[in-house]
């Protein structure tokens, strides 16, 4: 049984794979390839706008490592570099990550 901050950061999750979900060479974005170590761009794009909403949502960066598998390191990284980068250059992130914003508050008003 899971708390409602667990459901939540899933939910997190869930919406932010609906948000980026195109062809990633063929194959769909799931959970597994969000959460596992994927270098392709797509995946690498999906995975910063989550950790980023999942960050504004107030999650600490070592609970957002645990969940992503990765080290604290690498979740400062992903918000002080990649998430930057991607959002000055590239339309497609900007307009995943407002989606994503405005769909998390749609799912928070409705807890």
């Amino acid at each position: 049984m899971t708390n409602k901050k667990q459901s939540l950061l899933d939910a997190i999750i869930d919406l932010g794979i609906e948000c980026c979900n195109m062809d990633n060479h063929g194959t769909p974005l799931t959970r597994d390839i969000i959460l596992c170590k994927d270098k392709h761009e797509n995946v690498q794009m999906t995975r910063t706008i989550i950790v980023n909403q999942i960050h504004l949502l107030g999650y600490t960066h070592s609970t957002i490592a645990i969940k992503f598998g990765r080290t604290t390191q690498a979740v400062c990284k992903i918000l002080n570099d990649a998430h930057p980068a991607f959002y000055a250059t590239s339309a497609c992130y900007r307009l995943a990550t407002r989606e994503l914003s405005a769909r998390c508050e749609d799912y928070l008003q409705n807890l």
